[in-house]
């Protein structure tokens, strides 16, 4: 069972600042005195150096201030940038569920709050008829979503809190990010309640590493 004080942070689309998103909440957390995990249970692309093949879990490692190994903050790796479900297929490999919760259950023993980075937005393929919103509903742990100011991002909004509560993931909030254009900040956030989306739990700031933000929204709402 997943600590109380846990999230998965999910996106409406990839590259939209889900690991800023994510390191600020790990931040925020560990301010406030908690011992916190963090978690990318798939990632994909070219490898880093350096401790961590995924660069955004060496990010959330370092927010968290994370000694865990690199198994369970990034249980799986695909060497190609794409969908799980798409790399697996282009790598010849297979995406592994078990061994993500496996990771899961080991950070719940390890910490008092766990916070895990999706992969793309809600609807990325995982693996056939598995989706990221799948995977918050298996969790356990309510979801964030991150959404970008560019034109549709409302209706992208929408569509991604829905396909988490389908699967029966909590939506937990909104993070707005302000990049591409398109919407004020402030009118997509009142938008975004006023159509019974989620409530909009605060904004990224612009060029920074989130922080501040992470601090400026607390964590009271988790």
């Amino acid at each position: 069972m997943p600590p109380a004080r846990s999230v998965l942070v999910a996106g409406t689309d990839t590259g939209v600042g889900k690991t800023v998103a994510a390191c600020g909440l790990a931040a925020a957390l560990r301010h406030e005195g908690s011992d916190v995990g963090v978690m990318k249970p798939f990632a994909a692309g070219a490898a880093s150096p350096g401790a961590y093949r995924s660069g955004d879990a060496a990010l959330l490692a370092r927010a968290a201030g994370s000694g865990d190994p690199e198994d369970v903050i990034n249980p799986q790796f695909f060497p190609v940038e794409a969908s799980p479900y798409s790399a697996g297929r282009l790598a010849g490999m297979e995406a592994d569920v078990n061994s993500v919760m496996r990771a899961l259950d080991d950070l719940s023993t390890r910490h008092d709050a766990v916070v895990v980075e999706g992969i793309g937005g809600v609807m990325t393929p995982i693996c056939a008829g598995y989706h990221v919103a799948d995977l918050a509903a298996e969790m356990g742990i309510p979801a964030v979503i991150v959404v970008p100011t560019r034109v549709g991002s409302l209706g992208q909004a929408l569509l991604a809190a829905d396909a988490c509560r389908s699967r029966g993931a909590e939506v937990r909030g909104i993070i707005i990010n302000p990049f591409g254009g398109g919407y004020e900040p402030a009118g997509l956030a009142e938008d975004i309640e006023s159509l019974g989306c989620a409530r909009v739990l605060g904004v990224l700031p612009v060029g920074g590493d989130g922080a501040d933000f992470g601090r400026s929204i607390g964590t009271s709402w988790l």
